[in-house]
C-alpha cells in the first residue's frame, strides 16, 4: 500500500463515517480515479488513487465533504496534505482552467525575469521565512565592491525548495516544479542597477552614512526614506521586529507614512 501511494501522485483515503454523506461520497468515489477498497485491523479503508491531477478539478465535492471526517486524508506523492490548504490549491486551479480567468498569476510568470521583476508562477511561492517574511528573490545576494549586486542563487533554490514543500504545491496540475527551479538557475550572475532601467539600490544609515545594502525594482518600496531621522527609526524597528519586541504591523506603518509623505 505504501508503494502505491508514492507511485500515485495524489491519493485520497476515508474510513467509514456515520456523516449522512457516505454513501454519497461512496459513490462519486468510484467514478473518479481507480478506486480501492481494502481491509486492516481498523476496518475498511476507502481509497481514490488520482494519476492525472487535473481529475481533482472536479472532484471538490468529495473533497469537501470528508474534510471534516475523522479517518480522511489527502496525500500527494506521500506527503499528508491539510483539507484547508488542499481545497486552496484546487479552486485556484479551477479558477486558473477557466477561460474567464486567462491571466492567472501562473501565467504571466513563467520565469524569473529581470526585465519583469515582479513575474511569478504562483501566488503561494514563498522566498521569505519564518524570521524574516515578505522576501522577494532580489533579497537574495550582495551588492560587491564594483556596485553588481550578485544574486545567491543557491539559497534561492533552497527557500524555493521548502516554499514548495511547505505550501504543498505539487499538489495543484498547473505547478510545473522543473521550470521554477531553472527559472532560478537563468538568473543573470548580476544585475547593475546604473545600466538597467529596471533596478536601483537599496540602503540604510550606519554612523549617519548611507549605505548601499541591495537591490529592488524600480517603483518598489524597500529601502529607507531621505529623511535620515525616519530612516533611523525604521531601522530601529526592523531591529525590534527582529528581537521580538515590535510587530511588523508597526513597522509596515512607518513604510506607508514615509510613502504618503512622498506623494505629497
Amino acid at each position: 500500500m505504501a508503494e502505491s501511494r508514492r507511485k500515485t501522485p495524489v491519493v485520497i483515503e476515508f474510513r467509514k463515517s456515520r456523516s449522512p454523506y457516505f454513501r454519497g461520497v461512496l459513490r462519486k468515489a468510484r467514478k473518479y480515479g481507480r478506486y480501492e477498497l481494502t481491509k486492516d485491523d481498523q476496518g475498511e479503508l476507502h481509497r481514490i488513487l488520482i494519476g492525472d491531477r487535473r481529475t481533482l478539478l472536479g472532484i471538490t465535492d468529495v473533497v469537501e465533504s470528508i474534510r471534516g471526517w475523522k479517518h480522511a486524508r489527502i496525500l500527494c506523492e506521500g506527503e499528508p496534505v491539510p483539507f484547508k490548504q488542499a481545497l486552496w490549491i484546487i479552486r485556484c486551479a479551477i479558477r486558473r482552467s477557466s477561460t474567464q480567468f486567462s491571466n492567472w498569476p501562473c501565467d504571466k510568470g513563467k520565469h524569473l525575469s529581470p526585465e519583469d521583476p515582479f513575474a511569478y508562477w504562483c501566488t503561494m511561492v514563498e522566498f521569505g521565512s519564518r524570521n524574516r517574511p515578505g522576501l522577494s528573490w532580489w533579497d537574495y545576494g550582495d551588492v560587491d565592491e564594483g556596485g553588481i549586486f550578485r544574486i545567491d542563487r543557491m539559497a534561492l533554490r533552497l527557500m524555493l525548495e521548502e516554499s514548495i514543500k511547505k505550501n504543498h504545491l505539487r499538489l495543484c496540475p498547473y505547478f510545473d516544479r522543473k521550470a521554477a527551479l531553472q527559472a532560478v538557475l537563468e538568473l543573470p550572475q548580476g544585475i547593475d542597477p546604473r545600466r538597467e532601467k529596471h533596478w536601483c539600490y537599496t540602503w540604510t544609515y550606519q554612523d549617519g552614512e548611507r549605505v548601499i545594502v541591495g537591490i529592488q525594482p524600480e517603483g518598489a518600496w524597500i529601502g529607507l526614506p531621505d529623511d535620515p531621522e525616519l530612516a533611523a527609526a525604521i531601522e530601529k524597528a526592523q531591529q525590534e521586529v527582529q528581537e521580538g519586541r515590535l510587530s511588523v504591523r508597526r513597522l509596515l506603518g512607518y513604510a506607508r507614512k514615509d510613502w504618503k509623505d512622498g506623494q505629497a
